[in-house]
């Protein structure tokens, strides 16, 4: 990938350029049927934008940005090309007042033209509570792979749309040593795009999400201390049984973590979480029932040293350190405990 940016005044301009290619080989067996599939993927992604001061109150951004997907998979070549432009304005320090407006519009060759747009207003009650609230609409297109992949594609797919709303509040007390984030969302889907076990991957014809997250912090010295909890909680359509359920396929209802971390000396940073993420419910594709994957927790660990006026650093990260026996799929066991170690080294 290439990035360049260029200033002046109280403008700046970037451009960004990636380009990723994929390729895979892979020789699975079901029932006892040894099965060869070769695919292959690439992805480049073009995005120039512009940010200006308007005065010491008014921010805009405007830009465009174009990608375009190809994919071989089972004799298939398809590409898919999409074209955005993009603006928004940000009003802030209006007394205690904010305004952020945005909008998207977008073109993609099959599925034509959408617009989609996010206002986001927010109230400085007093220094240490803000008062937030968004409003926005999404735009979601079938992937490449979705349409003509080896698994379940599906020509028929229409794109996915979504209304979504979020309110909330941010606390900061005693200096930022407390702070609280708190947050309530809700989220409406129309041709939510599901996998169906029977046929592939279909569009659900509509789909409720809903939750909040709590985020508490503590930063005392050079001790830090943060946690979440995020329930979640929606419908979906459930082909095995062949009607709407009381839940979302792989994702938990309640999610929770911790977070510490300490900047021992000038050189030596430590860090540890622990993260809990409740029951889901998944399908088994194999034998076509809905399953309930058990709860896990996932301890993880990292630590750093500097040397070199901090341009050369010396680490070591260390994931799921209670040797966590878990499945985020069934059928697809995930790693124990696993380590890296290893050198960064800054030029700059």
């Amino acid at each position: 990938g290439v990035n360049s940016k260029y200033e002046f005044g109280t403008g700046k301009i970037n451009l960004n350029y990636s380009y990723q290619s994929t390729s895979n080989n892979t020789l699975s067996s079901f029932d006892g049927f040894p099965y060869e599939s070769v695919g292959a993927g690439r992805i480049s992604l073009l995005d120039l934008f512009y940010n200006q001061k308007l005065g010491d109150k008014l921010d805009l951004l405007v830009g465009i940005d174009n990608r375009v997907m190809r994919l071989s998979s089972a004799g298939n070549k398809p590409e898919s090309n999409i074209f955005a432009a993009y603006s928004s304005l940000f009003l802030h320090d209006l007394s205690i007042f904010n305004l952020e407006v945005g909008g998207r519009y977008n073109k993609h060759e099959q599925y034509g033209e959408n617009y989609t747009y996010t206002i986001t207003p927010s109230i400085n009650v007093i220094k240490e509570l803000k008062l937030f609230g968004t409003v926005s609409t999404a735009f979601k297109i079938p992937t490449l792979n979705m349409l003509f992949g080896q698994y379940g594609s599906n020509l028929n797919l229409k794109p996915e749309k979504s209304h979504n709303y979020e309110a909330g509040f941010n606390l900061s007390l005693a200096d930022d040593k407390f702070s609280l984030r708190g947050a309530a969302f809700k989220r409406d889907l129309t041709d939510a795009i599901i996998y169906d076990f029977a046929v592939g991957y279909i569009n659900q014809e509509s789909q409720k999400v809903r939750g909040f997250e709590i985020e508490p912090g503590v930063k005392i010295w050079k001790f830090t201390l943060n946690g979440y909890y995020a329930f979640t909680d929606g419908n979906e359509y459930n082909s095995v049984n062949n009607k709407l359920e009381d839940f979302l396929f792989r994702r938990p209802k309640h999610a929770f973590g911790i977070t510490t971390g300490i900047q021992a000396t000038d050189n030596l940073f430590i860090n540890a979480n622990l993260r809990y993420f409740g029951s889901r419910t998944d399908g088994n594709f194999t034998d076509y029932v809905v399953e309930t994957l058990p709860s896990y927790k996932l301890l993880n660990a990292y630590a750093e040293y500097a040397f070199a006026k901090k341009r050369l650093k010396i680490f070591f990260d260390a994931k799921n350190i209670l040797n966590e026996n878990y499945n985020e799929i069934i059928g697809y066991n995930a790693m124990g405990f696993n380590f890296n170690t290893g050198l960064s080294f800054n030029i700059r």
